[in-house]
């Protein structure tokens, strides 16, 4: 139940900071956010879909020349490294509730 708080609190952080298109993007931002759902889809194929739907909204308004050079960054890398290694750590049941409860959904 608390990696739930977790990665739902992750995603209205990440939620916000992306929300200001007048901003430059975060790199560390967008590696957690991409990091957590790339986690997901990965361990629960049957989100996939409906997670790539949720980050394209979530970086809607910035260029993929923007956001390619956001993913090249060191920060980026480094971030998205650390929520990998975190994310991998969680217990199954969990993790699955977590991911599942990002989109509204359950396990």
């Amino acid at each position: 139940m608390k990696l739930q708080h977790v990665l739902c609190l992750c995603a209205c952080i990440v939620s916000a900071g992306l929300a200001r298109a007048d901003q430059p993007i975060n790199g560390s931002t967008l590696a957690t956010m991409q990091g957590t759902i790339d986690f997901c889809a990965r361990m629960y194929p049957d989100t996939a879909t409906s997670l790539e739907q949720f980050a394209k909204l979530l970086v809607k308004g910035f260029t993929e020349e923007e956001l390619e050079k956001v993913r090249m960054s060191d920060e980026y890398t480094a971030t998205y490294a650390q929520v990998d290694k975190d994310l991998r750590k969680t217990h199954s049941d969990a993790a699955k509730e977590a991911c599942h409860g990002m989109l509204g959904r359950r396990p």
